[in-house]
């Protein structure tokens, strides 16, 4: 009876030793699985900046972003841009017309087209994170709104027409009530001037802009920003812009835009 209540004890003492171990393992093993997820989340960063380009359904623009993270979560930044904005009833088209003794090839033009309008933006907005990606692969999806003033800068839209004095040639022009009918007369346009003329003639409407828009974030790196931007932006002037002679003008314009952003965080 002894001898056997001695093995007992000893089998009951080696599952004991055997239960610690596993116990302990066990606690081991989920440590290095939370060790390993920590590893694979984000980084925080406190601020950010991001170089972006932009293309909307009537224009483009460049600009730049920087922002500090309020929480992990949510975001505050600034925005300045630099863009172009057309009418909704632009349309380039040539004449070519003979070029006999000219010289020179005519350029694309907008008929009845007065105004080019630039626009410089800045503005603040806020931007939430609501989907996560790991470390290493996937996608961080965020939702951002912004507002801010803007100013509109309208150079004069010139044209190189067959001019009707004696000497002949040809000469640019811009729109004015003494040049309309030359203007608009297609059978004396030779074509665009391109960029060549108007920037000591320009003048400024002032505006606010808006934008929503949603981000969709695939950095390989921490430390790192590529981001496709999506939403509607609008800018409103508050009189109305005179980029068309033929077409009904406006204040408002709303555009659907796509915009690639690269940067870093810090």
């Amino acid at each position: 009876m002894a001898v056997s209540s001695i093995f007992q004890s000893i089998s009951i003492g080696r599952l004991g030793l055997m239960s610690c171990i596993l116990l302990v393992t066990s606690l081991v093993v989920a440590q290095e699985r939370s060790i390993g997820q920590l590893g694979q989340q984000n980084l925080y960063y406190d601020r950010e900046w991001d170089f972006e380009m932009t293309l909307h359904s009537n224009g483009f623009s460049a600009g730049l972003n920087w922002g500090e993270n309020k929480t992990y979560y949510k975001t505050a930044f600034w925005h300045v841009d630099l863009g172009f904005i057309r009418h909704n009833r632009e349309y380039r088209q040539s004449n070519n017309p003979p070029l006999s003794g000219l010289g020179e090839s005519s350029k694309a033009f907008v008929y009845g087209k007065q105004n080019n309008l630039y626009i410089l933006r800045a503005g603040r907005g806020l931007r939430y994170l609501f989907g996560e990606k790991s470390r290493e692969k996937g996608v961080r999806v965020s939702f951002q709104g912004e507002l801010g003033p803007s100013i509109g800068f309208l150079r004069p839209y010139y044209l190189r027409v067959f001019s009707n004095d004696v000497q002949g040639g040809l000469t640019d022009i811009k729109y004015s009530e003494s040049t309309e009918t030359e203007f608009l007369d297609r059978n004396q346009i030779f074509g665009g001037t391109g960029l060549a003329n108007g920037w000591n003639e320009l003048s400024l409407r002032p505006g606010i802009h808006g934008r929503i828009g949603t981000q969709f974030e695939w950095s390989q790196q921490d430390n790192g920003i590529s981001m496709a931007d999506f939403g509607i932006l609008f800018d409103y002037f508050f009189t109305e812009v005179p980029i068309m002679i033929i077409d009904e003008n406006q204040s408002l314009f709303i555009n659907v835009y796509l915009a690639l952003r690269l940067g870093k965080k810090s």
